[in-house]
């Protein structure tokens, strides 16, 4: 690809359309504004020769498996992993492995969470105060709200 990332590129989590800064275009990552993520600047229609630094219009094939070779120059340049799909490729609302979790999902882990990770400990706590019979400990609900919980909050 070029030695600077197209002006315009689209986030993978999220599929939000950000312009990168200058850092950003060198870099050829971002921090993206809405979701925080950090994704790889994608190919845009455009690129650059890193050899003759001649302006290429590439093809939807080269754009998405990021190798194309300048027909001034022979030189091929082949990109590796994920900076190599399309901008077109991702559909808003899709990251790379599926649809990206909404805010009403996150908010619905958090309170599924809390109330299992609450009721584990209620039962847990209930069965120690009481002392009578066998003692028992409810860590299936536990661990199992704990774990919801954990994920609601790191998807907000």
């Amino acid at each position: 690809m070029s030695t600077i990332a197209p002006e315009d590129s689209r986030c993978f989590h999220c599929a939000k359309e950000v312009r990168l800064s200058h850092e950003e275009r060198v870099a050829k990552q971002f921090r993206c504004p809405s979701c925080h993520a950090m994704s790889p600047a994608m190919l845009g229609a455009e690129a650059q020769c890193e050899r003759c630094a001649k302006l290429l219009t590439l093809d939807d094939l080269e754009r998405q498996y990021g190798r194309f070779t300048c027909p001034y120059c022979k030189h091929e340049t082949v990109l590796a992993g994920a900076a190599a799909i399309a901008a077109t490729d991702i559909l808003p609302g899709e990251g790379l492995v599926g649809p990206v979790p909404s805010l009403h999902d996150a908010k619905k882990d958090i309170i599924a969470g809390s109330l299992w990770l609450g009721g584990g400990l209620a039962i847990t706590l209930f069965s120690v105060a009481t002392g009578f019979g066998p003692l028992f400990v409810f860590l299936g609900p536990i661990v199992y709200g704990l774990v919801r919980l954990i994920r609601g909050l790191t998807a907000r």
